[in-house]
């Protein structure tokens, strides 16, 4: 449910509009980089929220790469395969998936659905990967909690089944 206020009531979520309002413009996050870059620092990963919903995520991929900095991504990897796909075209081989079980645990601590549209975005790596000369090295990022603790040796063998790795 939505978050609770100081007094335990019912925050609203911020509209999406709002949330792209409190983000840093594109150009101050490539100066950022630039001087990241400047400074010796080599690796990025982008994180959110969900950082594929900026609609100049590729910009900044793609900013990333020109300084010569590895860029790594944390998702909760609910989009299609063309999204997918985008991601993999634009060189990001680290890729880290949020999903906290199997179906019913992942519908129940994230969100209804999530799971399979994970595990839509782990087949496509996996087929990338196999034609792939510089495979992406997907990880399946798991919040352990007492709900969802009994789940570590499935989520080892999806990992596994799908050629990813799992982080917990």
């Amino acid at each position: 449910g939505p978050p609770e206020d100081a007094a335990g009531q019912g925050a609203e979520q911020p509209q999406e509009q709002d949330a792209q309002e409190a983000e840093l413009p594109f150009d101050v996050w490539r100066r950022i980089i630039v001087t990241f870059a400047e400074h010796g620092g080599f690796y990025i990963r982008l994180t959110g929220g969900e950082p594929t919903v900026r609609s100049d995520f590729f910009d900044l991929v793609d900013t990333i790469h020109e300084v010569g900095v590895r860029v790594g991504l944390n998702s909760n990897g609910a989009y299609g395969v063309a999204m997918t796909d985008r991601i993999l075209e634009h060189g990001i081989k680290d890729i880290r998936l949020s999903l906290d079980g199997p179906e019913a645990v992942n519908g129940r601590l994230r969100w209804p659905g999530g799971y399979r549209q994970v595990l839509r975005t782990l087949q496509r790596i996996a087929d990338y990967n196999q034609r792939a000369s510089q495979p992406a090295c997907p990880t399946i990022n798991v919040v352990l909690s007492r709900e969802n603790r009994h789940v570590i040796p499935e989520m080892v063998d999806l990992a596994c089944a799908t050629g990813a790795k799992v982080s917990f």
